[in-house]
């Protein structure tokens, strides 16, 4: 559906004409929905990056400019942590270390290396707000009816209404089936990534300041 078609299904539900700020409520259901879970559509991975001989810890490197949250970093086949921004520089000689500037969309490898390795980044994709009626929200068309819901709850609970009313009463419906839509989504979802479950949680050892012996070699 595009913007136009979930607002004529909301003001059908609602019973109202929705003004200019219709946007507004799309874009901020869309955002209550993609922090619900780490829904497996909104994974992606970026290989644009190398991890080069002469890297170091200053070394930024781009995130994705759709990037959301990162999941997990592969170094060809080698597994990195993450270091918190803020500790970068007491780990700057750990093996298979990576941080990230959250502020300037960066990231940088901790360590140093020989050779050029291949970047895996394995990262949750953030939603692209809608401008314009005739755009299509980012989530897949399976979420457009639950999105509806969920612009209709928001926009009449901004309403005047007293309790017991008839607009409360039809917000308490809708909650209702936005609930049960949600849930089944989960559920969707959910089996969309049994399949491919994190079964590699091999806990990494702490090589702050030694020689693993694999890629990075201090």
């Amino acid at each position: 559906m595009t913007a136009q078609e979930i607002k004529n299904r909301v003001e059908a539900i609602t019973d109202l004409s929705l003004g200019t700020d219709f946007i507004d409520y799309l874009n901020e259901a869309q955002q209550a929905i993609f922090v619900e879970r780490d829904w497996a559509f909104l994974i992606d991975v970026d290989t644009s990056n190398t991890l080069s001989s002469g890297d170091d810890w200053d070394t930024l490197k781009d995130l994705p400019t759709d990037f959301g949250r990162m999941l997990s970093m592969y170094v060809d086949d080698s597994l990195y942590i993450e270091t918190p921004y803020i500790d970068r520089q007491a780990y700057k000689d750990g093996a298979r270390r990576y941080y990230i500037d959250h502020l300037n969309s960066k990231f940088a490898f901790l360590g140093n290396t020989s050779g050029s390795y291949t970047v895996y980044l394995y990262y949750l994709r953030q939603l692209t707000d809608l401008t314009l009626l005739t755009e299509t929200p980012s989530l897949p068309t399976i979420f457009h009816r639950i999105l509806g819901f969920k612009v209709a709850i928001d926009y009449l609970s901004d309403q005047e209404s007293e309790e017991g009313s008839v607009t409360d009463k039809i917000v308490q419906r809708l909650q209702v089936r936005y609930a049960r839509e949600l849930n089944n989504l989960v559920i969707w979802d959910a089996h969309n990534q049994s399949g491919a479950m994190n079964f590699g949680n091999e806990s990494i050892p702490n090589t702050r300041g030694t020689n693993d012996g694999v890629i990075n070699d201090l």
